[in-house]
């Protein structure tokens, strides 16, 4: 679990067949919020939770069909991207303000997941620099930094994709859907950022929900 005061947790959790033991088990779904308690002064690689409920019950977020496949990819992709993540507790609070918003969303998310991604590359320290952007430049992947030189390396976008990368660096969630893509430009960009956080992250691999999300949008 990412916790919001101690970072990644691991917990071990025992279930039954009971009926309490089949509550543990649908509030333990991916991208559950819930208060626990645990001991974190325990000295083992796994903890027990001496409490477990839920904190905020999603009305959307897990049973919509469209909204499962985005949220199993966020939360596959939280898995690589923040293993070794201590306590950050803003990136904790954005998280939980995105899941937020999608959960309400009716229309209009389709970069949702476009968004989030770049955006959390700002908590974990390495966000590109949008304030070195200029007409013609190039996106050094590598360094984050947009460059009227080409780089040194193979890992940089030409001027189209790189002037597509600052537009999505400047939305938000409720700006989003003003960039408009097709399914192989939404894509593409997916691939590019998937590629920067594996430049940035040793050892993130290939995802496993990522084919079930190049269907979704269109």
């Amino acid at each position: 679990m990412l916790t919001r005061s101690a970072g990644r947790q691991t917990f071990f959790v025992r279930t039954t067949k009971t009926g309490r033991g089949m509550m543990k088990k649908q509030l333990l779904q991916p991208m559950s919020l819930l208060d626990i308690e645990f001991d974190l002064k325990q000295n083992a690689s796994m903890r027990h939770l001496s409490n477990l409920q839920l904190s905020r019950p999603w009305t959307r977020l897990q049973n919509d069909a469209v909204k499962v496949p985005v949220t199993l990819f966020i939360a596959e992709f939280l898995t690589y991207a923040t293993g070794g993540e201590v306590v950050n507790e803003p990136l904790f609070d954005y998280l939980e303000q995105g899941l937020a918003w999608l959960d309400m969303a009716t229309d209009n998310y389709a970069n949702f997941h476009l968004v989030l991604l770049m955006r959390l590359s700002l908590f974990l320290g390495f966000s590109p620099d949008t304030e070195s952007y200029a007409d013609h430049a190039l996106f050094d992947l590598r360094n984050g930094v947009f460059s009227l030189r080409m780089p040194s390396h193979p890992d940089y976008l030409d001027e189209r994709e790189s002037e597509a990368m600052h537009q999505l660096l400047r939305l938000n969630f409720e700006t989003m859907h003003l960039f408009r893509m097709n399914r192989q430009q939404r894509n593409r960009c997916l691939d590019v950022i998937l590629y920067f956080y594996r430049i940035h992250i040793p050892s993130f691999p290939e995802m496993k929900a990522l084919p079930i999300l190049r269907e979704l949008f269109g």
